[in-house]
Parts: C-alpha cells; structure tokens; sequence
C-alpha cells in the first residue's frame, strides 16, 4: 500500500506526471514490476513447507487501470525477477512464465467492454485458475496437502489481497481527481474559466516575492469595463456573459507565460506582468485597450457589440514598495482613468 501510495503522488505530482501516453504505460509497468518483485522477497510464511506472495496483484491492477501493454511491461519484469531471485529450476521458470501468461491474458481483459468490476472478477478466476494449474504441474500431481492446504489457502490470499488493493487504489485516484476539481473550483472563475480573487491573491504574492529576491519589475493592471451595465440592461445578462468570456481571451492574448490573468469580480479585471517596469507596462496596458476597442463582441440574438475599457497601470518597484500599495496605486489610476472620460490608461 506504500509503495502504491508514492507510485500514484509520483504519476499524478505536476512536477513528475508523465507528458506522455508511452511514458505513463513505461512509467506504470514498471512500477508494477518493481511492485510485484518485492512482493516476492517479503512473502508471508505459512507454515514449514508454504509461503504465499501476491505478486499477481500488481498485474491485474495494472491492466485494469492502465491496459494491455503496462500490464505486458510488469508481467516481464516479475517473470525476469522470479527467476533472476531464485535458483534457475523448474519452479523458477514455471513462476516466470506463469507471470507474463497472467498479464497477456489479464491486458486482454482489460481491453472489453466488461464493468471495471466485472474484469476484475474475471482476471481474477484466470489467474488462480493459471496459477494452480502451473503449481500442479510443477509439484508432478495432485495430492492431499495441493488440495486441501496450498491452493486454498493461495486462493483465498489472492483474491482477498486483489480485492483490497483494488478498493485502496480506486479510492485513491477518486481522492486525488476530486482533489484536483475541488482546487480548479476554488482558484478558478466559474464563468471565464480564468483565475478568481482567490488565484489572484495567491498569484500576486508568490509573484511579488520572487520579484524582490530576483530584483526584478513587477506591474499590475486594473482593468475595468466602460458601462457594462448597459449591456446588462440592454441585451441580458446571457450577453453580459458572453461578452466577459470574449474580454478573458483578449486579455489572455496580451499575457504571456508567466503571467496572470484573473477576474477579481463583475466586470473587473487584473494583469500581473511578471519583470515588466511601468512603462512597458503601460504599452501593453494600450495595445489591450486599442484591441478591446476595434473588438466586436458577438452576443446571442443581436448585432455584434463595441465596447472599451479603462485601464490603471502601477508597478514594483517605481510606484509601490509593498503589494498593499501596488493595488492600491493600481485601483487609484483606474479611478482616475474612469474620472477623464473613460476608454484610457492612467498610471
């Protein structure tokens, strides 16, 4: 379960996910292999004569999670680490085919149209089916200790140890996906799909900070929508709507990598210019509004709109020591931008 746990912070981590197919099914064969190896050096001592590991475990996961090919990827690792671990016999290589065999078959499971459940099950039956079948040809026959001691007590550890796992992992990923939306809805801008009051507040001091240890420049934008209401009351809100998602995708042209867009609320709007000083600043903050202003918003039900905006430049560290003040000295020129007649910048 540890070794579960790392494996899916490592795949899932921003830092570490895999940026391909390829290299997730690599990266989840391998960790399978790896899995099912040391599944086998920690095998759980029956009595004097059995020992039991779950190293079919990690094959049927790995194919019903990831599919065919990861699931292949393991079975070679495990059957390569059942016969490099042991002594080069019979029961050795018998192991190792039995493992690349559990995988070719639970991989082709995994590839119907079966409930996740379902091929579970059926992975499952396979491969203790496979497996006593193999450990009975090995042992040359059955007799009373195969039947009533090793391959019950076998079948019950696999299945109770497959189900387990089955039931951890899934509740894992769930957590992990459900963590993932819950953070999206919280640093995100429900209608824009930009970055809220949240994001920006987050974004602003992460980006001040690196700012000052790099003695850098660091401008903010307030940006602000000219008589938005009308539109609201003229057109309704769905084009009210329509017209704030088109602004977001103006603003996002203007910004590059980086950089922050974020609606702080209604019509109001931030840039953070990550080592921009005021005045180059204050050209990107015209190129916005001259493009905003040629813009023609399209709405639902009625003519194309023109709109403009007015804009409030302040930058760190020519106009504000701290981030208190940066907002403020943005929030006053965008004031006073509005004061002398709107569709300008002011810093």
């Amino acid at each position: 379960m540890t070794f579960t746990y790392v494996i899916n912070y490592i795949m899932t981590h921003p830092r570490f996910v895999p940026r391909s197919a390829l290299i997730l099914h690599w990266t989840a064969g391998i960790s399978g292999g790896l899995l099912g190896i040391l599944l086998m050096l920690y095998a759980v001592q029956i009595n004097d004569t059995m020992i039991i590991d779950l190293r079919t475990v990690p094959l049927e996961l790995i194919a019903l999670f990831f599919g065919p090919m990861p699931a292949l990827i393991s079975g070679v690792l495990i059957g390569l680490g059942r016969v490099l671990l042991y002594d080069l016999n019979l029961a050795s290589i018998a192991g190792g085919i039995n493992a690349v065999l559990v995988a070719l078959v639970c991989g082709w499971i995994s590839t119907t149209g079966l409930k996740p459940y379902t091929k579970l099950i059926w992975m499952t039956l396979y491969t203790q089916v496979q497996t006593s079948a193999v450990i009975y040809w090995v042992m040359g026959g059955a007799h009373r200790y195969f039947w009533l001691e090793l391959m019950p007590t076998l079948t019950i550890a696999s299945c109770f140890g497959v189900f387990v796992f089955y039931h951890f992992y899934y509740h894992l990923r769930s957590s992990n996906e459900a963590l993932r939306g819950l953070r999206s809805i919280v640093s995100r801008d429900f209608l824009t799909g930009t970055g809220n009051a949240r994001h920006f507040d987050t974004q602003i001091n992460a980006m001040h900070q690196r700012a000052r240890e790099e003695e850098q420049s660091l401008s903010l934008l307030s940006v602000d929508i000219d008589y938005f209401k009308r539109v609201n009351d003229t057109y309704g809100h769905a084009a009210g709507d329509a017209v704030l998602k088109q602004l977001v995708t103006l603003l996002e042209s203007h910004a590059r990598p980086g950089d922050t867009v974020s609606r702080n609320g209604g019509e109001e709007f931030s840039l953070l210019l990550a080592n921009l000083d005021a005045a180059a600043a204050t050209d990107v903050a015209q190129r916005i509004r001259v493009d905003v202003a040629g813009h023609e918003f399209l709405i639902p039900d009625a003519s194309p709109i023109t709109l403009t905006v007015s804009i409030g430049v302040a930058s760190y560290p020519e106009h504000a020591q701290g981030l208190d003040d940066l907002i403020k000295y943005a929030d006053l020129a965008l004031y006073r931008a509005k004061q002398q007649g709107r569709n300008r910048v002011c810093h």
